[in-house]
């Protein structure tokens, strides 16, 4: 298992010169001067530095568009609340002291996170399948 994660780590850090067609100075898009200007045009700008842009989700054009929108900003807050989650959960599990209500309460609180978090990757997997299928 080592070697492969070694393999894997190596050949994404030694790969890289291996395609020069690919300039990141290219690829990287003007910085826009607010949060607004970014929001209302994500394709075009990079988020201000230093600030956190939280954009609305139904300020999409077309359905695809929304559905889009709407998984990425339920993904976002699905990913930074599963952390959380899971720090109180090792909360309870260290101050249970042998208490069986707080070891379950813990125990629930970890298998429910971790369910709910595979339904939002789920979900976000099933949308970019049928947008695929569909030909989105």
């Amino acid at each position: 298992m080592k070697k492969l994660f070694t393999f894997i780590c190596l050949s994404t850090v030694l790969g890289y010169p291996l395609f020069p067609g690919v300039n990141l100075a290219q690829i990287a898009k003007p910085i826009a001067p607010d949060c607004q200007t970014y929001c209302d045009d994500t394709e075009t700008y990079d988020p201000p530095p230093d600030t956190f842009c939280l954009c609305s989700p139904t300020t999409a054009t077309t359905f695809e568009e929304l559905l889009d929108n709407l998984t990425d900003y339920i993904f976002f807050f699905a990913t930074v609340l599963v952390p959380i989650l899971i720090i109180v959960a090792g909360f309870y599990f260290m101050t249970a002291a042998g208490d069986p209500q707080k070891l379950d309460k813990a125990k629930k609180i970890i298998l429910y996170t971790v369910i709910g978090y595979a339904i939002v990757l789920f979900s976000k997997g099933l949308v970019a399948v049928l947008k695929d299928i569909l030909g989105g």
